[in-house]
């Protein structure tokens, strides 16, 4: 899954993913309900590094800036269940 994960991030980005964490499987029941994989990165990258190639979009966010993305409820939820119980050290 992480080899697939760094194919898609270098086609769409020209970004080479070092160490992406596994957040979660989730079903997308308010989209198309497709099963999707959640990673994040730590660190490391820069807006500037990135050469969108191919999506819609891709940023780089500081913890405090989630709040404010404008993202769908289901990966908001995924952030707030998977990511932020990691970064503060309380896994659920």
């Amino acid at each position: 899954m992480r080899d697939a994960l760094r194919r898609e991030v270098m086609e769409e980005t020209r970004l080479q993913v070092q160490n992406p964490i596994f957040l979660t499987n989730e079903i997308d029941l308010e989209g198309d309900g497709r099963l999707i994989s959640l990673y994040f990165v730590n660190g490391g990258i820069s807006p500037a590094d990135i050469d969108l190639q191919e999506g819609l979009g891709i940023g780089v966010f500081n913890v405090s800036e989630l709040g404010d993305l404008d993202i769908s409820p289901f990966v908001r939820r995924a952030i707030q269940s998977h990511l932020m119980p990691l970064l503060s050290g309380s896994e659920p």
